[in-house]
């Protein structure tokens, strides 16, 4: 009984330190956000944030965690239409939450950019996932890896289904289309952040009908 209080515990104060980050990324970079601060917000002291976060990056790790969990909610709820449209149920789940908080946005597409590249993280914890996800039923097993694990899934699965040709070859068209969802919004954000969305389907479908077209 401890021990689950305990995990509640934890799993509160780091969703807490995760709140507390997000309107402030919508007005300061990272740097300038001071740990006593968050702390403040979150009620904790500076040695329990940093028991649980050695950095504050690491805290920004943490939150592209906890988005990609429930970006990828979203996406299953698109999967009975096939693995191809799952890629674009969170891809359109993600320019409605750069058109809400584009400067907060960027900065996580900053950093999950540099973490696909090799960066390897805990996964979220049962307790935290339950908490954030209010107790959906998908909690247990969504990923919350990032585009680095969900694109090559997806991108397999949709050729075993015959959405795309059987040769065609996942890594390629995994960077392809990561290269979207990091490149339009970075594009748009400021200019256009409403046009990210359908940006976003036409540069899939193209990438799509593309891959079937060569590799076909």
């Amino acid at each position: 009984m401890d021990h689950g209080l305990r995990d509640r515990n934890r799993a509160k104060t780091r969703v807490a330190l995760v709140e507390a980050l997000v309107p402030r990324l919508s007005e300061r970079e990272l740097e300038d956000i001071p740990v006593r601060e968050l702390c403040e917000a979150a009620e904790i002291s500076q040695p329990t944030f940093f028991n649980y976060f050695p950095t504050k990056p690491d805290l920004l790790t943490h939150f592209v965690q906890l988005w990609s969990l429930r970006m990828g909610v979203v996406a299953l709820q698109s999967a009975q239409l096939g693995p191809l449209e799952s890629i674009h149920a969170f891809y359109a789940a993600s320019a409605e939450q750069v058109q809400e908080h584009p400067r907060v946005m960027l900065s996580l597409i900053a950093h999950q950019a540099r973490w696909t590249q090799g960066t390897q993280t805990p996964p979220v914890e049962l307790v935290e996932r339950l908490l954030w996800l209010d107790d959906h039923p998908k909690a247990a097993t969504v990923s919350d890896q990032g585009l680095g694990e969900l694109l090559p899934l997806w991108i397999t699965q949709a050729i075993q289904a015959g959405e795309l040709p059987p040769d065609t070859p996942v890594m390629e068209l995994t960077l392809a289309a990561a290269s979207i969802f990091f490149g339009v919004p970075l594009l748009l954000a400021q200019s256009s952040p409403q046009a990210i969305g359908p940006m976003y389907r036409s540069q899939l479908e193209t990438l799509w009908a593309g891959a079937r077209a060569r590799f076909g």
